[in-house]
């Protein structure tokens, strides 16, 4: 809680003296990009260390929450966060014999929140976006059995996918 607190106290002291985020960086020799993870973290206490952790998505980029983007199935992103040049944030995590086969035409990945949401025959499973670290797996016996065969038929692109993602649930049918 302690902790918790000092992100909030230096936010508001920052804002009592009307500093920018430059304006601090420059004073106290701290990075803004690290004076902003600062502010906006979460932080908390395990014995003796000090977890800080990046809560939801980050600022200007956008979700892309249904089989195709959005709900009206736009394919496009309102992500303002991307730009060039890109590179790889993480390489390797789980593994993907529990996803399904890229044949079936399982419904596609989503991110919502900072979390990358993807499907198996009998799972779904969430993904830290920027670490690759599994946030939580949960089983759904018979979830993705339409989409776990290797024939090459149209799969979601027929019937659309069966879960919808939000920054704070996951609706499945």
């Amino acid at each position: 809680m302690l902790d918790q607190q000092l992100a909030v106290r230096l936010k508001a002291l920052r804002l009592e003296r009307e500093w920018s985020l430059e304006q601090l960086a420059s004073l106290s020799g701290v990075s803004r990009a690290t004076l902003s993870r600062l502010e906006n973290a979460e932080v908390s206490r395990h014995g003796e260390r000090s977890v800080l952790r990046r809560v939801g998505a980050l600022p200007e980029s956008a979700a892309w929450t249904h089989q195709y983007g959005d709900a009206g199935n736009s394919v496009v992103s309102k992500d303002q966060r991307v730009k060039a040049p890109l590179g790889v944030l993480w390489f390797g995590g789980p593994s993907n014999d529990d996803v399904l086969p890229r044949h079936g035409h399982g419904p596609s990945p989503q991110v919502a929140g900072g979390r990358l949401f993807i499907e198996g025959p009998d799972m779904l499973r969430a993904v830290d976006v920027y670490n690759g670290r599994v946030w939580w797996q949960r089983e759904f016996p018979g979830l993705g059995a339409y989409y776990d065969n290797t024939s090459h038929h149209p799969g979601a692109n027929e019937i659309g996918s069966n879960y919808v993602s939000l920054e704070d649930r996951v609706y499945v049918v």
